[in-house]
């Protein structure tokens, strides 16, 4: 009966411990601070990516090619920004390739 009772005990305070764990580190993730904006430039569409209403990323035109292009759609440039939000959660670099262009159909 007294290995039970220890047993019960331990495990209660292993989870407790646990618990406070979890809570702890849930409070001191970095909250998600990015979002986007698509705006017009002269010869098509551009994005800015945001952190807490600061721009941190200012794209005009297509980046990875040649010359300054601008994304000949809203939508383009909508998906390109969101591509770029999705790496950056992943704490991957938000610089795009050429092949990442293609397959978002921003290039052939």
């Amino acid at each position: 009966m007294k290995n039970t009772t220890k047993l019960v005990r331990l495990l209660l305070i292993v989870s407790s411990f646990s618990i406070v764990i979890l809570v702890f580190l849930k409070a001191v993730q970095p909250k998600d601070c990015l979002s986007f904006t698509v705006y017009e430039v002269n010869d098509g569409w551009g994005y800015d990516i945001q952190c807490e209403e600061e721009t941190v990323i200012h794209q005009p035109f297509i980046p990875a090619v040649p010359g300054f292009n601008a994304f000949n759609s809203e939508d383009k440039a909508r998906e390109t920004a969101q591509f770029v939000i999705k790496k950056l959660r992943q704490k991957r670099s938000p610089q795009l390739t050429v092949a990442d262009l293609k397959d978002l159909n921003v290039i052939e």
